[in-house]
């Protein structure tokens, strides 16, 4: 079963089940199924995703061919125990990646903003702090320097004309003339969190058409590739 050991892997996840035969999945009765064998231990490790989405793992010992449960204590003891962990958490991550969407983001913009730079620059969004998981940022993977940060917060931090209301972000890189001109506490405001002269934000609620925002994005990504 997957415990608390291995809950934050499918947070904020959202099943695609029509990627599962890719991901090395096969339809059984109602329920998919993947099996591999841990590459250090020889263990058996079964995945198996019900109809409601419910995600369960069994690991077996296939010299006695009985369950191994250790890896699943709130506290691993132990080094071989903690590698069959990692193991077993490497292969979910890649379920994950293979066969679930992030759900971190709901608004529309985001969304496109999301495709647009999978298909345009090849990257994905990289959650760097546990106690922030809905902060992402883009960078440039020549340069390894950011164009880009995706968050959720409190509007009403952007502006004190603003009401307080959740939304969704995103931090651009500008030149100082840029964050100048285009910053109108309306649809574009100081940079949240990061340098105000360098660095702007925008709502993404469509105040700012897809086809500028993407402009500005692919000046950011420039600006990030520049020593």
């Amino acid at each position: 079963m997957v415990m608390e050991a291995f809950s934050e892997i499918f947070a904020n996840q959202k099943l695609q089940p029509a990627k599962l035969p890719a991901a090395g999945f096969t339809k059984k009765g109602r329920h998919w199924r993947y099996q591999t064998l841990l590459p250090t231990s020889g263990f058996l490790l079964t995945v198996t995703i019900g109809e409601a989405g419910q995600v369960l793992t069994q690991v077996i010992d296939l010299a006695t061919q009985s369950p191994y449960t250790l890896h699943l204590q709130p506290q691993v003891r132990g080094e071989f125990a903690g590698t069959v962990k990692a193991e077993v958490t490497a292969v979910l991550q890649q379920i994950v990646a293979q066969a679930y969407a992030d759900q971190r983001f709901q608004a529309p913009q985001t969304q496109r903003l999301i495709a647009h730079v999978q298909q345009t620059y090849g990257d994905e969004l990289e959650f760097l702090w546990p106690k922030a998981p809905f902060t992402g940022v883009l960078r440039h993977a020549a340069s390894q320097k950011w164009y880009g940060l995706v968050a959720r917060l409190d509007q009403a931090k952007l502006a004190q004309t603003l009401p307080t209301k959740e939304v969704e972000i995103l931090n651009l890189h500008a030149t100082p003339a840029q964050v100048t001109a285009l910053v109108n506490h309306q649809q574009y405001f100081p940079a949240w969190h990061m340098n105000k002269q360098h660095w702007l934000t925008v709502i993404l609620n469509d105040q700012v058409a897809d086809t500028t925002l993407f402009e500005l994005l692919a000046a950011s990504y420039q600006l990030a590739n520049q020593s």
